[in-house]
């Protein structure tokens, strides 16, 4: 039973303060717990960006959408705000193709530079990542007005 303590003790972070053996089997069971719920999580999010596929394990698309899993429709946008900027994240269909400099430019109109742009194609979806930060830092960034015409250029080109 001791040995077997202490190999439950040895794949515990080492950051738990365990000094009995009660401690031990409850931080363990807290942990298992704590994973347990991170997997839902990442299993939700996986959920978010995979396609539906039907029994054929084809994908089912039609032109003017597509529907995840979770039944969410394409195109997805994202901007994330921070002290230094802002994150754009789009998704959207490979097979209509967003104009990248569309994206930059309304991000540029709306008070903030650009200083980092990709996108990469995943099966049938494109994800677009843009970081930008305030070109004037007094004046800020119109994140209401970027957001609008981003989500318009997007449900018109994706």
């Amino acid at each position: 039973m001791k040995g077997l303590c202490n190999k439950l003790a040895s794949i515990l972070p080492v950051s738990l303060k365990i000094q009995t053996q009660v401690d031990l089997f409850d931080q363990s069971a807290a942990y298992i717990e704590q994973l347990t719920n991170r997997i839902s999580q990442l299993k939700g999010k996986k959920g978010e960006t995979s396609t539906f596929r039907n029994p054929n394990n084809n994908n089912v698309e039609d032109d003017s959408t597509m529907i995840n899993s979770d039944g969410v429709r394409l195109p997805i946008l994202k901007i994330n705000e921070s002290d230094t900027g802002l994150q754009v994240n789009l998704i959207g269909r490979s097979k209509r193709k967003l104009v990248f400099y569309e994206v930059i430019r309304i991000i540029e109109e709306g008070g903030a530079e650009v200083v980092h742009a990709g996108y990469t194609t995943i099966d049938q979806k494109v994800y677009y990542t843009l970081h930008a930060q305030a070109k004037i830092s007094r004046v800020g960034i119109e994140i209401t007005s970027i957001r609008e015409r981003l989500q318009a250029l997007a449900d018109r080109n994706l």
